[in-house]
């Protein structure tokens, strides 16, 4: 699997997007493909959400002297019981 990052994303969709426009892709394709991006960049841009609150959970263990700890809810295994 190719490493992703935003710029890689853009250039893709821009091939993408001239591959449909010179009719190499079929739109219902490329529907799809942009669907995936889209599903992608959304996951993206969840982990740099997920970056930054901890980084702004550990300026504020230091600063206040205190040991906040987030629970890890991707290490956490799905159970079946209904609450």
């Amino acid at each position: 699997m190719k490493p992703v990052n935003n710029k890689s994303l853009t250039h893709y969709l821009f091939d993408l997007m001239e591959k449909v426009n010179n009719k190499e892709v079929e739109l219902d394709s490329a529907r799809v493909q942009t669907g995936i991006a889209r599903q992608l960049q959304s996951a993206m841009r969840f982990e740099n959400e997920r970056v930054e609150t901890l980084i702004k959970v550990d300026k504020y263990n230091r600063a206040t002297g205190t040991n906040f700890v987030l629970r890890s809810v991707e290490g956490k295994p799905f159970d079946n019981t209904s609450d």
